[in-house]
């Protein structure tokens, strides 16, 4: 569920950005949609109850939600490197 969420924070945020409604303001939810997708995250770890070796599968997921904060930052906020 973790990478379905973390595809659909940062297409929206492609969205944002090509629709020309990016912003500074839109830090703000962005950031906080970061965090509620690190919590998925958190709370998959906690209550996963099989065996701990799929725990590494999460390992793609933290990868693609650290390239979402990087470009999907620069997307809502319309300040691109």
């Amino acid at each position: 569920m973790s990478g379905l969420s973390i595809a659909t924070v940062y297409f929206a945020a492609m969205a944002v950005a090509l629709t020309g409604h990016a912003s500074r303001g839109n830090n703000i939810a962005f950031s906080t949609a970061q965090l509620a997708l690190i919590a998925l995250i958190v709370v998959s770890f906690k209550l996963y109850a099989g065996p701990k070796w799929v725990h590494s599968l999460q390992v793609p997921n933290i990868l693609s939600l650290m390239w979402s904060a990087f470009i999907g930052g620069m997307a809502v906020t319309g300040e691109w490197l």
